[in-house]
């Protein structure tokens, strides 16, 4: 039983009467972190065919699944369970309320996200979570399944990025989040000490291994439902225009120049750090390469001149 509240506000609505049409399209998102997901999102909101819901990171399956992800459980719940407990619940079909019912009952997710495209004209919806790239084959399956259960299908998309220029951009961006939070906290590393310290960590090993995520998107769906592209090839409107097909969505007149959630670098990377990084990873260069070609790789990844 779930406490303090009854099931999602329209949870129970009769879906049949959609069975006969297309219902558009749910995107899932799966990252890759720092590799452009942020920009995307913020282009596909300018489009009317698009209602993407309440957020454009849910955590719902990373948080219910990968130890690593475990807070983006953890925290929503116990302030869920406080205010039930306080008398105070929150408010049925609040952010918090529905965080909370999703986690605990994964069939609202699917019907929330049925719901967005119950309405005239839309066409997409979606879940852009980039941690969801460590998710294992029987959750990808599971969304997919809870999805067409409802009669929407669900299409994928994955972004990638020169593996050392995306851990080196996740820690600016956690370290400029603690500053924001915690204003003159003094960090016990430099920048670079810490990314030394950390880019073995699970957490960053979860986000950087972008052929593991590839087999197991493979494994669970369609090639033609699977959107895979490069953070340094993104920002081009004839991808853009080759995604908006993709999702069954007019063309977005996207903007090349919009930053959204930069995290501005300081100075240069050491050669040192960055070739010890590109070696960690060399599997997956290796792999890629493999698959996308080395010249086209090497073109794009400064870094993997180190591996390949």
């Amino acid at each position: 039983m779930f406490p303090g509240s009854d099931r999602m506000p329209g949870a129970d609505m009769a879906w049949d009467m959609a069975q006969d049409m297309d219902r558009g399209v749910f995107l899932l998102g799966v990252g890759g972190q720092k590799c452009g997901t942020s920009w995307l999102h913020d282009m596909l909101m300018r489009s009317a065919q698009v209602d993407m819901g309440f957020n454009k990171e849910y955590h719902i399956f990373d948080a219910r699944t990968l130890p690593e992800c475990v807070r983006f459980k953890n925290g929503p719940l116990k302030r869920y369970d406080r205010q039930v407990a306080a008398g105070t619940p929150p408010a049925p079909g609040s952010k918090l309320w529905l965080r909370a019912h999703f986690l605990r009952e994964p069939d609202t997710y699917y019907d929330y996200f049925a719901q967005r495209l119950a309405a005239p004209d839309i066409r997409l919806t979606g879940d852009i979570t980039p941690s969801y790239s460590g998710l294992s084959t029987d959750t990808l399956a599971e969304i997919r399944d809870g999805m067409a259960a409802r009669g929407v299908p669900t299409k994928v998309v994955f972004l990638m990025r020169d593996p050392v220029e995306r851990s080196w951009s996740a820690l600016r961006m956690s370290r400029r989040q603690t500053a924001l939070k915690n204003p003159g906290h003094v960090f016990k590393l430099s920048e670079f000490d810490q990314l030394r310290a950390n880019y073995k960590e699970p957490n960053y090993e979860l986000r950087a291994n972008y052929a593991a995520t590839l087999a197991r998107l493979e494994t669970v769906f369609d090639a033609g439902d699977i959107f895979v592209e490069f953070y340094e090839t993104l920002f081009a409107q004839d991808v853009m225009d080759r995604f908006c097909a993709f999702a069954g969505i007019d063309p977005i007149d996207a903007d090349m120049d919009k930053q959204v959630n930069p995290s501005p670098k300081t100075s240069a990377i050491p050669e040192d750090i960055a070739e010890e990084m590109a070696l960690h990873y060399a599997a997956i260069y290796r792999t890629l390469a493999d698959r996308f070609g080395a010249d086209p790789l090497k073109s794009m990844w400064w870094s993997a001149r180190f591996v390949l």
